[in-house]
């Protein structure tokens, strides 16, 4: 699994945002704390989430709306393995900042 750090994103259903353009793979947090990576999203994709006007329309209308073009993983979410999605979100960060 690719570890991808996140950056807290306004939105009224997404927490964070996080991309990792050697893999093509969109992070996404939403406010229940679930984290999912979305793959094959280019780097324009990406861009336009982080510029549109409601992140949350733009995601469900591009993204979470073309499952084939975008297949997507759970990486985790509240009551998965008993960690808080918070914690399981400073993991990810503490990972990504020990990889040289």
């Amino acid at each position: 699994m690719t570890l991808i750090a996140m950056n807290p994103v306004t939105s009224g259903s997404i927490s964070a945002v996080g991309y990792d353009p050697t893999s093509a793979t969109l992070a996404v947090q939403f406010k229940s704390g679930a984290i999912y990576h979305y793959a094959n999203v280019d780097s324009g994709t990406h861009q336009a989430l982080m510029n549109a006007g409601s992140k949350g329309s733009f995601f469900r209308s591009t993204i979470k709306a073309n499952p084939s073009i975008f297949p997507h993983t759970k990486i985790t979410g509240p009551g998965d393995t008993g960690t808080s999605a918070s914690e399981t979100n400073a993991a990810v960060l503490k990972s990504d900042m020990r990889r040289p």
